[in-house]
């Protein structure tokens, strides 16, 4: 019975849960600025003649990135998290 009773307890307070209230502030603060560095990193890619090896120079400099290896991972983050929500750039 008691038992019951807090299986049913869990299952209402899990369906009023949502997912912005499982993650940590970090994690919402580091997707939105890997967003805004995929965002930014598109737009200047997206300009006529422009070489993706420069894009990339600017963006590591400007967001302090110390590896270009680094952005390549956001930008896979990015493109996976995209791709599983519709492919939308909306924040």
């Amino acid at each position: 019975m008691l038992v019951t009773n807090i299986a049913k307890s869990i299952n209402r307070l899990s369906n009023k849960i949502t997912m912005e209230e499982l993650r940590t502030p970090h994690a919402v603060e580091k997707e939105a600025r890997e967003m805004e560095i995929y965002r930014e990193f598109k737009n200047l890619s997206s300009i006529p003649g422009a070489m993706k090896t420069q894009v990339a120079k600017i963006i590591n400099e400007k967001y302090k990135l110390r590896s270009t290896a680094t952005l390549h991972q956001i930008r896979k983050r990015v493109e996976s998290k995209l791709s599983t929500q519709g492919g939308s750039l909306s924040a």
